[in-house]
């Protein structure tokens, strides 16, 4: 065999070792892949050219693996230990969604001292978990982050020790007071367990010990952005307190959701059964020009309002490619829905959406239902072109909105068809503040 033969068979035997050393490594993970098909509907609903390679709900299909003995569960990761990029769920595509870059900033509450700019942990869910305010349970995990960043392309989730949560809370409009309270929701604490640093870590006490934590609080306090009032930066975050890995896993449990097979299965077949009724009676209902809009209040206001708008925050109605009409005509349905869930009104008399203002908890200054019982049908539809412009409006003033994503461009995303409405809480980091003022929003 000549020398030249000799080296090429010992450069595929070294990475033939490697290969299988880190196979053997691999091994001791505890590793799951997709096992529930949330895409299997019929046609009609869903629609892929691509038959052979069935779409991933990256929420859904994922088991969470919760072991409440031993405390752990599995985590999909998001954002990546030392990533600028900003990355979170869509619950209706399944698919991750850029929500920005990460910039250089100083602790808002001022209690940090250093530049903060990117996650010494790595972000992530836990699959099929909503957590007390109806958001996919975000679960902070520390070590592993070279590994997590190997995997960044894999449809996996891995099993992570939990050892507490922390009370993370978040305000919607500055100042928070009786009318716009702090929500508070749990953020999960987990360990890597397979990361040597990481082994002996057994609650957020032990972790303060290996971590530079005060890093850690001040980057989860900043990074989803801030209020602005004129220039001035507000705080939209901040964390009050911490829990142990029993009362966290109990909390999760108790206060969340965890959807299983079953339920998701019921779920489907409930909300096209929803569907199928809303549509068929919508064209009758649409001819009926000259009348009060009472039967459509009737068939969505308000018993099955709240049951629509939260089927289609997880499923879709129809297929764009198959039946545009319907599909259209429920993207702007879902719209004008989620603007009334944020607190807005349309009001078909004066053909214009309005912010409905809470005058106490729970009470508001108009009574949605009976102003939407005096609409005609023509007022409805032209509501629900006008939904779009409003929408815009909020973008551009920096209030909670939700855009509608046709298509994923960022460069973080998933560069795919959404076709879904995606909530953004209008914060924005202060290093994009000048640049967002300047951009044309489009929603």
């Amino acid at each position: 065999m000549s020398i030249a033969k000799e080296c090429v068979m010992a450069k595929y035997f070294a990475i033939l070792l490697l290969i299988l050393s880190c196979a053997t490594k691999n091994v001791k993970r505890d590793i799951k892949a997709p096992n529930f098909g949330w895409f299997n509907f019929p046609q009609e609903i869903f629609y892929t050219a691509d038959k052979d390679s069935p779409y991933v709900h990256k929420f859904f299909d994922f088991s969470p693996g919760i072991d409440t003995d031993n405390n752990s569960a599995f985590f999909l990761p998001l954002i990546l230990e030392g990533s600028s990029s900003n990355i979170e769920i869509d619950l209706l595509s399944g698919a991750r969604v850029s929500k920005g870059s990460f910039c250089r900033e100083k602790d808002v509450w001022e209690k940090y001292r250093g530049d903060i700019d990117s996650p010494n942990f790595t972000m992530g869910i836990i699959p099929r978990v909503l957590d007390n305010q109806g958001q996919p349970q975000k679960i902070a995990v520390f070590g592993g982050g070279s590994y997590y960043r190997s995997k960044r392309n894999n449809l996996l989730t891995y099993k992570v020790k939990i050892i507490g949560a922390i009370v993370y809370q978040y305000c919607d409009e500055f100042p928070c007071n009786s009318s716009y309270p702090w929500k508070s929701s749990p953020l999960i604490i987990a360990v890597d367990p397979f990361d040597e640093k990481f082994k002996d870590v057994n609650s957020i006490g032990d972790l303060e010990k290996k971590i530079d934590w005060n890093y850690t609080l001040a980057f989860l306090q900043n990074y989803n952005g801030y209020i602005f009032i004129g220039k001035e930066r507000k705080p939209s975050v901040r964390v009050i307190g911490s829990s142990d890995a029993d009362k966290a896993m109990n909390f999760m449990l108790k206060n969340g959701l965890v959807f299983v097979p079953d339920e998701m299965e019921k779920l489907k077949k409930g909300c096209l059964s929803e569907y199928d009724e809303v549509w068929k009676n919508i064209s009758a209902i649409r001819k009926n020009n000259g009348k009060r809009f009472s039967r459509f209040t009737e068939l969505l206001f308000p018993e099955k309002w709240s049951k629509l708008e939260s089927c289609m925050r997880y499923i879709r109605p129809a297929s764009i490619h198959l039946n545009q009409e319907k599909f259209w005509f429920f993207t702007y349905l879902n719209g004008f829905l989620k603007l009334n869930k944020l607190g807005h009104l349309y009001l078909c008399s004066k053909k214009a959406w309005i912010k409905n203002v809470q005058i106490s908890k729970g009470k508001y200054l108009y009574d949605i239902n009976k102003i939407y019982k005096s609409c005609l049908a023509s007022e409805f539809d032209r509501g629900m072109e006008l939904s779009i412009t409003y929408m815009t409006g909020l973008a551009n003033s920096f209030r909670g909105h939700f855009r509608f994503y046709e298509y994923d461009y960022s460069a973080s995303g998933e560069h795919a068809k959404l076709y879904s409405w995606v909530f953004d809480d209008g914060k924005v980091q202060s290093c994009d503040y000048k640049d967002e003022k300047n951009r044309r929003v489009q929603v």
